[in-house]
């Protein structure tokens, strides 16, 4: 798990300054609240409900209301069994109002709260809440036979907005899901390669939709090379690490930039033999 960290107002503040935060931004956060200890003033805060609390009050006070803030809420599913196992012809049924986050405390509080609003793609799904949630999320588009960070996904829109990326108490560089846009975007020469794998769901929306996607295979988990990719993106000036516990910042657009540019000539980046994964498929 990732080593205890304290954060303080001052440090949400100074991310956001150094992130180049300008109105009318969008922010994607990542969080964890299990190894984060808040500093408020001279109190340490330690209760959960409140720490979720404390820290999205601090993260709006200092943007403003011009900004949209958007996190992962990934969707629990009691049937979806351990990250390694067959899927078979299982369908999960997802319900972008009910369906619990299983991506951290403050992302179950950020969904719930009024104005929030949830993407309907039942894998890796998104919230947003701000002036340009509506254009991040499209609650009521739901495409089909297409992996979930590809063409017209939310995440593909959040690297179209260049947003501001924050990890909260965590290594961003380990959540940073945006990684595999570019991945996604390039499907079809993917596909080949074996990368992907078919699930079916039924979506809860104006009534029961049954659709297909396209799931990264949970083994290709085993050669990505998350040092390697740190290391790069580090080099390159776009991953910006706090010391002391502050947030990791990068943005969205330079990061998609420089995927597109280590896969253009048909590398598996940040994927290392990657045909070591493939005894492991289905």
């Amino acid at each position: 798990s990732p080593p205890a960290r304290t954060l303080r107002r001052a440090d949400v503040e100074r991310a956001l300054a150094a992130g180049g935060l300008v109105s009318g931004d969008v922010v994607l956060v990542h969080a964890t609240t299990s190894n984060l200890t808040l500093v408020d003033r001279d109190e340490v805060v330690t209760e959960p409900e409140r720490t979720v609390t404390l820290m999205l009050s601090w993260l709006r006070e200092a943007a403003g209301p011009s900004v949209t803030w958007v996190m992962p809420t990934y969707p629990m599913y009691l049937r979806q069994g351990s990250f390694m196992a067959p899927v078979g012809d299982r369908r999960l049924v997802y319900d972008p109002r009910r369906n619990f986050s299983k991506t951290g405390l403050l992302s179950e509080h950020f969904r719930r709260q009024a104005g929030t609003l949830r993407s309907p793609l039942p894998l890796q799904s998104l919230a947003a809440s701000g002036p340009r949630a509506e254009e991040i999320i499209r609650p009521d588009e739901l495409p089909e036979d297409i992996p979930p960070h590809g063409l017209g996904t939310p995440h593909h829109r959040v690297c179209l907005a260049n947003a501001l990326v924050l990890g909260l108490g965590l290594p961003l560089h380990r959540y940073l899901t945006l990684v595999h846009v570019a991945e996604d975007l390039r499907f079809e020469e993917n596909r080949r390669r074996n990368f992907y794998r078919r699930r079916n769901f039924t979506v809860v929306m104006d009534r029961p939709r049954d659709i297909s996607l396209w799931e990264r295979r949970p083994e290709m988990a085993r050669v990505f090379c998350a040092g390697r990719f740190r290391g790069d993106i580090l080099r390159r000036g776009l991953l910006h690490e706090g010391a002391d516990g502050a947030p990791d910042w990068i943005r969205a657009g330079a990061l998609l930039d420089f995927m597109m540019e280590r896969t253009s000539r048909g590398s598996t980046y940040p994927y290392f033999l990657p045909w070591l994964a493939r005894p492991f498929a289905e």
